[in-house]
C-alpha cells in the first residue's frame, strides 16, 4: 500500500505542475482543468493508501519514506517531462535521501 501512495502522491504533484504551466489559470474556473482536477483525485487516493498503509506499519517509517519516495519520483520526473536539470549538489541529496530511506527500512 505505501508503494502505491508515494506514486499517487507523486502524480498528484507532477499533474498539479502540467496545471500551473496552462495559461490563464488565475480564473477560479481555470481550477476545473482536467489536470487540477486529476492532481488532486490523485491526492485522495494518495490519503486512503496512506491510512491503510498505516494499519500495518509504523508511522516514524512511514512518512518519512512516503516523503522520501515522492520527492525522488518528482525530480526524476521533473528531470525526463519538464526537461528541468539537476545540479551536482541536487544529485548529492537525491543520494541521501536513498540512504536515509535505506537505513531507516533497516
Amino acid at each position: 500500500m505505501l508503494t502505491l501512495a508515494i506514486v499517487a502522491n507523486a502524480l498528484g504533484n507532477l499533474m498539479l505542475k502540467v496545471f500551473s504551466q496552462q495559461p490563464e489559470n488565475d480564473s477560479l474556473l481555470a481550477y476545473l482543468s482536467p489536470w487540477f482536477v486529476a492532481g488532486n483525485l490523485f491526492f485522495f487516493v494518495n490519503l486512503i493508501l496512506y491510512a491503510k498503509a498505516l494499519r500495518g506499519l509504523p508511522q516514524n517509517i512511514t512518512y518519512p519514506v512516503m516523503v522520501s519516495g515522492t520527492v525522488l519520483i518528482v525530480m526524476t520526473a521533473s528531470v525526463v517531462w519538464f526537461s528541468e536539470r539537476l545540479s551536482l549538489t541536487a544529485l548529492a541529496g537525491a543520494a541521501l535521501i536513498l540512504a536515509g530511506i535505506a537505513l531507516l527500512t533497516q
